[in-house]
């Protein structure tokens, strides 16, 4: 039951904390936000997760159940990007649907090159 009206701290205080929460799990681990905000992962979270050394993490907040996530972040190359924008990823979809139903055209090299000009 999430109270998104609520400050996160008086949400935490309503939960009973004599029940475990149903996302409870055996890896959870309590750690502490500094006050300058910087937050500490024991190093069996980090090496589960794969993480080594310093890297930027994403950060959100869902608030349906009260958690802040942290995922690290994918950092691409400027002149990589095109290839993540919403018209080329439908470019591609569309390109792997006409391979599925047969759609497509076998060419040289020559081929290609005479079409690309």
């Amino acid at each position: 039951m999430s109270q998104p009206g609520l400050p996160y701290r008086q949400r935490l205080a309503r939960r009973q904390c004599s029940i475990l929460p149903i996302w409870y799990n055996a890896s959870m681990r309590t750690v502490t936000l500094s006050p300058t905000g910087r937050l500490t992962l024991p190093v069996e979270i980090r090496r589960s997760a794969g993480i080594e050394g310093e890297i930027e993490m994403e950060v959100e907040i869902d608030s349906e159940s009260d958690a802040i996530i942290l995922r690290p972040a994918v950092v691409l190359r400027r002149e990589d990007a095109w290839a993540y924008s919403p018209e080329h990823r439908a470019l591609l979809a569309q390109g792997h649907a006409d391979s599925r139903e047969g759609r497509v055209r076998h060419v040289s090299e020559d081929e290609l090159a005479s079409l690309t000009g």
